[in-house]
């Protein structure tokens, strides 16, 4: 009778309905008492859709990552076709730009000309009020972020660069095969 209400159970998707079913066919206390034991060690076939236990799972502790701390900004001018060479520089946040060195300097002419404006397109042309930096420079010059027409005199007035977007403009006669190589020295003004 046994092996009658297990394959009774496999009929049945839902333990409600089977036990209803016994019921109804009035199965002895002791009988179904039995089956209840076997079928709870055993289990029985179901539809209904069983939310299973979350299964813990460790979260690693949070890494710090480092965000590197720039200390400089490296310019390569390398002129191809024009007597003109306009590139973007940005200034991150929190830093300001406090010098400008010429690290290398290769042409013929060693006469360059360079305009920086606050913006991301220069428009500035020659007119040295549209341009926050300005002057001459050439082989031996060293840090040329002023306000000067030549950067050798005494009296040039000393520039430096907020976060934000600039452009620049190079420009020399000679410019066939010319290179610069400058280095922005960065502050941080994070404490």
């Amino acid at each position: 009778m046994l092996h009658k209400l297990l394959k009774t159970c496999l009929k049945y998707y839902h333990i409600k309905d089977f036990l209803m079913y016994l019921l109804y066919k009035n199965i002895n206390v002791i009988i179904y008492c039995l089956f209840i034991i076997t079928f709870l060690s055993m289990g029985c076939k179901s539809t209904s859709t069983s939310i299973p236990d979350p299964t813990p799972t460790s979260i690693p502790d949070p890494t710090p990552t480092s965000i590197p701390d720039p200390k400089e900004i490296i310019i390569k001018v390398e002129f191809k076709e024009e007597i003109n060479l306009f590139l973007s520089l940005d200034v991150p946040e929190g830093y300001i730009l406090e010098k400008l060195i010429v690290d290398k300097y290769d042409g013929k002419d060693e006469i360059a000309f360079f305009g920086i404006q606050k913006s991301g397109t220069y428009t500035a042309g020659d007119d040295i009020t549209k341009m926050i930096s300005w002057g001459h420079f050439g082989p031996n010059s060293n840090d040329i972020l002023y306000f000067s027409d030549n950067l050798e005199y005494k009296n040039k007035v000393k520039v430096t660069l907020d976060a934000g977007s600039y452009s620049i403009r190079f420009a020399q006669n000679n410019y066939k095969d010319a290179k610069y190589k400058l280095i922005g020295k960065l502050i941080s003004l994070r404490n």
